[in-house]
């Protein structure tokens, strides 16, 4: 029995060398073609078997670049462009020393911020971020980049200069035909925030809740005064109420 049991030992033993031997072969030979592999797309860059384009990020090229054709020629950049170059800035020119280095010009800073809160960018890091990737941004300031401090600068130390350009821009866009004066609205949008939606309604709503009102001020003037309910409170109730 014993010797059958050496026997079946001596058999596993001589089966798992076997299959170790074999598995070794097996990576040497796969870590061989890897290493062939790597090496024919180190020479010649993709497989010759592949019919691919030329593809080198590290390529220098040069193109030639023209802002006024960064943009359709209805695009709303250029309305603003052509409405700030319209205005009378002198009020804004006169805020400058010609003293001290020379600062961006502050023409470009007002296209560039009517335009930014045209599109909802009111962000200065946005504007920032637009100024030096978006080519509407960059058709406005010519290719220069502010960064998010000056813009906000320029912003705080104009504030209250705006009011009175944006009336400009108005007035130059009733010129050109942009707006006639006859339907004008107020931006009925609605923004949420931390306050209950139950509180914003509509003319239903409003409706509902004034009929709500007029029936909790009949019940308080038919109600008698007691001891348990004065005049006093009653008084203050109405007046909430009205």
């Amino acid at each position: 029995m014993k010797q059958h049991q050496d026997g079946q030992q001596e058999s596993n033993q001589a089966e798992l060398i076997e299959i170790t031997e074999t598995l070794r072969v097996a990576q040497e030979e796969a870590v061989r073609k890897d290493r062939q592999w790597r090496q024919t797309i180190s020479e010649a860059g993709e497989p010759q078997k592949y019919n691919f384009r030329d593809y080198d990020q590290s390529q220098v090229y040069f193109v030639p670049v023209r802002l006024n054709n960064f943009l359709e020629t209805e695009h709303p950049a250029r309305v603003i462009d052509i409405i700030v170059e319209k205005m009378d800035l002198s009020s804004l020119y006169e805020q400058y020393s010609e003293e001290g280095n020379p600062p961006y010009h502050p023409k470009m800073m007002l296209k560039v911020l009517f335009y930014a809160y045209y599109r909802g960018v009111m962000s200065c890091r946005q504007i920032w971020d637009a100024l030096a990737f978006r080519s509407d941004f960059i058709f406005l300031s010519a290719g220069q980049v502010p960064n998010f401090r000056t813009v906000n600068s320029f912003r705080l130390r104009h504030l209250d200069l705006l009011p009175e350009l944006f009336t400009q821009i108005v007035f130059l866009c009733v010129e050109l035909d942009m707006v006639d004066f006859q339907n004008l609205a107020i931006d009925g949008q609605k923004i949420q925030a931390n306050a209950s939606f139950r509180k914003s309604k509509n003319l239903k709503g409003l409706k509902k809740e004034y009929a709500k009102v007029q029936k909790g001020i009949r019940k308080l003037v038919e109600k008698e005064v007691s001891e348990e309910f004065p005049e006093e409170l009653r008084l203050k109730r109405l007046k909430r109420l009205e």
